[in-house]
Formats: structure tokens, C-alpha cells, sequence
């Protein structure tokens, strides 16, 4: 059973990734935004979990790819959120 929801959680990351970047490019989403960050943070973050789960020294490369896929969203994540309080800032400034 636990196998079975590892599988699901790993497709359900990659949909959510291919998703967002499918929004992204048909400009249904500002690419810059909390909500497309955060969802390829936690699409990254199934996928590893996924991919952990039965690791062996061939799932290496995707789970290095993912480990620089979150880590990057994550980035951006925090430039998202802290987007907003900078322009608050200034327009107080």
C-alpha cells in the first residue's frame, strides 16, 4: 500500500510541476507569484520524496534535479513574499 502511494505522490508532483509551467506559459499565471513558487516547491518535494522513498544509486540524477528544483522555488518563494512588504515600504516611505 505504501508503495502504491509513494507512486502517486511522485505523479502527482510531476503533474503539479507540468502544470504550473503549463499556467506559466499560457500566461494563466504571473510567474513571479507566491502561488507558482510554492506550487513547484512542493511538486519538487513529492517527486523526491517519491523518489527516495526506494532509492538505488540510479534515481541520483532526479533526485539531485529535484533537490535544485526546490531549492530554486524555494528562492523564489521568498523573493515573492518579500516582494509585496518592499513595496509596502516604499509606498510609506
Amino acid at each position: 500500500m505504501m508503495e502504491f502511494f509513494m507512486a502517486v505522490t511522485g505523479v502527482a508532483g510531476a503533474f503539479l510541476t507540468t502544470f504550473m509551467y503549463w499556467l506559466m506559459s499560457t500566461d494563466k499565471i504571473e510567474p513571479k507569484s507566491v502561488r507558482f513558487f510554492a506550487a513547484n516547491a512542493l511538486g519538487a518535494f513529492m517527486i523526491m520524496v517519491s523518489l527516495v522513498y526506494h532509492f538505488d544509486w540510479g534515481d541520483l540524477g532526479g533526485v539531485v534535479m529535484e533537490l535544485s528544483w526546490l531549492i530554486v522555488s524555494l528562492i523564489g518563494l521568498s523573493k515573492a513574499i518579500e516582494r509585496p512588504r518592499k513595496e509596502k515600504a516604499i509606498d510609506h516611505a
